[in-house]
């Protein structure tokens, strides 16, 4: 039985701080640089860069198009990535449109939802033996792909802790998705065991991570970080030297149904608006578009579909070490001087306004009319906006639409009454100052991308954080944070949440004004689009299907 919920057990978690300043830096060094990460092919991660970028190294220019072939889906892709081993980047290209299709994991993403629930990949289904042990069967259908010098045979249990335990090798960069791990075991051919140092209420989502593929032993030679990757998932995957990727179904994939269509073709383009062109054209099927372009009002026949990504964004925030923000009724002062959906309609278009921690389902985010009225103005205000003394506002320069934001949340502060003068500084300046330094009265920028629940809380709220900016410190915030952690049951972390939440709102410590929604556009011919990426995962490749007589 496929469960999330545990009976309610008490037992001692240790404190597990996941954030490092290492984190950080590659957090943010990838707003910083769009440059490439290169690699060596030695297996030991110390002597590696690592570049969490969509955007690495340009591919060649857009090869000449003519309409794709019956049978084809065609997809504007942005991107590359340094080397084809999965385990050891950091890169979201890489499992969007990367050599990260070709493999299964031992879980994955529902495909249905834009939350992050999970289901069987490779399994056929998985159990709880007791509050710190975990057992799964491997579906005995699926098989690793044939490949040059590579005969298909069963995937088996052994593969899987090969493969497991070789990404949690000290010092890969995903190494922390199996933080909470003390022991994997095979049982049998098809059947292996985890076993927890602690309960870990994101352990599943870890495992679903579209960086957690598993890999055939016997099929990873000298030449991994160049060799097309052998993979036991839908997709077989190859690149050719214009930075063209093909992916071919597999038809012998375990999956019934999966993929929906013979060939996916993703036609690399240099930015947005080329893609959209393309697009229009009909010489792509499906592409990312900016929330702006004129295909909205031109592409009659083009359909838009919105994609939430939880976890990235632009973070308001105070420093609470520093006056007047070590008073709580400033802070509160503050945000009800602002309207953020105001200032965000003004400068990205698209977005969500939120807390902005990644959870399991949307539905657990704090309700909308609770957390907009931490946002009015009330009548008996907390004290006069002259007593409270003159702050500057730190907003970091990632384009246009960043300093617009910045400008307009200082204006409506300034509106208020408050006296606010407003600071543009540049990338590097933002990340020294704001996430190192924290020489800042409160800032606008972006927040290093954080992919669960325990990533955003442990890493940015609690006391101990190392991504803790704010200096806000609760121990009964700590608590709580502590308490969902270890929570099993979804319904009870749910509980947990929503204290969570309504506490940060209430102590005015930080909010997104910017949770970061991408639009994406698709032809006639296409159907069953639905981009969900929770993790940036790219499952949904593998859902969608093409109209028969569009």
């Amino acid at each position: 039985m496929n469960s999330l919920v545990l009976p309610k057990m008490i037992f001692p978690m240790p404190l597990i701080i996941k954030s490092t300043k290492t984190i950080i830096f590659f957090g943010l060094f990838f707003f910083l640089s769009s440059v490439a990460a290169c690699s060596s092919s030695n297996e030991t991660a110390s002597e590696q860069t690592y570049n969490q970028s969509t955007q690495t190294e340009m591919p060649t220019a857009t090869p000449p198009l003519s309409p794709p072939e019956q049978g084809t889906i065609r997809v504007a892709s942005i991107g590359a990535a340094p080397h084809n081993d999965v385990h050891r980047l950091t890169n979201e290209w890489m499992v969007l449109h990367g050599p990260a299709l070709a493999y299964s994991r031992l879980l994955k993403f529902e495909t249905s939802e834009l939350d992050m629930k999970v289901e069987c990949d490779l399994c056929s289904s998985w159990r709880w033996i007791d509050e710190l042990t975990l057992e799964f069967e491997i579906d005995g259908r699926a098989k690793w792909q044939d490949g040059e010098n590579f005969a298909t045979r069963p995937v088996s249990a052994q593969d899987v802790v090969f493969s497991l335990e070789r990404l949690r090798t000290k010092g890969f960069p995903h190494s922390s998705l199996l933080d909470s791990v003390d022991e994997i075991i095979v049982i049998s051919d098809d059947t292996l065991q985890i076993t927890l140092h602690f309960a870990d209420s994101d352990f599943l989502q870890n495992l679903a991570s579209p960086y957690a593929v598993i890999m055939a032993p016997d099929a990873i030679g000298s030449d991994v970080l160049i060799s097309p990757p052998t993979g036991s998932g839908p997709w077989r995957w190859s690149q050719g030297d214009s930075g063209q990727v093909n992916l071919e179904a597999w038809d012998l994939h375990h999956r019934n149904g999966i993929p929906a269509v013979e060939m996916i073709e993703m036609i690399p383009v240099s930015d947005l608006s080329t893609g959209a062109s393309l697009l229009k054209l009909g010489l792509v099927d499906i592409a990312q578009i900016e929330p702006y372009s004129d295909l909205i009002i031109n592409g009659d026949s083009i359909n838009l579909v919105e994609v939430p990504r939880q976890g990235f964004g632009s973070i308001f925030i105070f420093n609470q070490d520093r006056e007047p923000f070590n008073e709580t009724d400033v802070r509160r002062v503050f945000l009800r001087s602002l309207e953020p959906w105001d200032a965000l309609t003004s400068s990205f278009i698209k977005g969500r306004v939120g807390i902005g921690i990644p959870l399991t389902t949307l539905a657990w985010e704090l309700e909308h009319e609770v957390f907009r009225s931490y946002f009015k103005k009330n009548d008996e205000p907390l004290m006069l906006a002259s007593d409270i003394e003159p702050v500057t506002l730190l907003v970091a320069n990632f384009g246009e639409k960043h300093v617009v934001l910045g400008e307009n949340i200082a204006k409506q502060l300034q509106d208020s009454g408050l006296t606010v003068d407003l600071e543009i500084v540049s990338r590097r300046e933002y990340f020294q100052r704001g996430w190192n330094d924290r020489d800042f009265d409160f800032l606008i920028g972006p927040v290093p991308p954080s992919h669960t629940t325990n990533d955003f809380l442990y890493g940015l709220i609690h006391s101990e954080g190392e991504q803790n900016i704010t200096g806000y410190k609760n121990p009964e915030m700590d608590r709580l944070i502590e308490s969902q952690s270890k929570e099993m049951d979804a319904d009870l972390r749910n509980v947990f949440l929503q204290k969570i939440q309504k506490m940060l709102m209430d102590d005015a410590v930080l909010f997104m004004p910017v949770i970061t929604t991408e639009l994406w556009g698709f032809g006639p011919r296409v159907k069953g689009f639905n981009p969900s990426m929770p993790m940036g995962s790219g499952d949904f490749w593998s859902t969608v299907t093409l109209v028969e007589n569009p």
